[in-house]
Formats: structure tokens, sequence, C-alpha cells
């Protein structure tokens, strides 16, 4: 069955199984993977985005971070720090702040 419009839609691209979604929020189209090969996930992932969409929770960012944005942190193991734990990881600022 044919989706209504305005629910966005899953497409693959050329040569690929991975499925994508598509959907527009305040006028704006946006496209992003699945990174699902099974059509029912991605279908499920489309509702998810329209969901946010209708909330207005939606952030195309939010999955979008830089090495630019991340500069300011930096992953430190308990063991790096003479710890006995890798389960111990926290992110520290390059001040040494946590």
């Amino acid at each position: 069955m044919a989706r209504a419009r305005g629910n966005g839609c899953l497409f693959r691209q050329a040569g690929t199984s991975i499925w994508w979604v598509q959907f527009r929020q305040h006028g704006l189209r946006f496209r992003e993977s699945t990174e699902a090969e099974n059509g029912h996930k991605a279908d499920a992932d489309l509702w998810d985005k329209l969901a946010e969409t209708s909330l207005r929770t939606y952030s195309p960012r939010a999955s979008q971070v830089t090495v630019a944005e991340s500069a300011g942190t930096k992953p430190v193991s308990g063991r790096n720090n003479g710890g006995e734990s890798v389960h111990s990881t926290v992110l520290v600022r390059r001040d040494g702040k946590r």
C-alpha cells in the first residue's frame, strides 16, 4: 500500500542493499541512512523520525559530531590512568576537568 503524502519514504540507492529514509521538517528535506538491510526495521526507523519531527524533537545535528567539536574531550580509561579496570572510562576535558 502506498504511503500517504507527508509520511516520508523509504528508498535504496543504486547498487546497495541499505535502506534510506526521506522526510521533511519545516519544508526542508532530510535523507538519512537507516544502516538496515531489513525493510521492516527501516520502516520502523522512518516512523521514529516522523514521530520526532511531529514532536519537534528531531535534530539533524544530533548524530553528526565533528572532530573539531569533540576536540574538547578525550576518552581516558582507568587502565591508562594506572587503574585496574577499562570499564571506568570517562571523558576528561583538555584542561583536566571531568
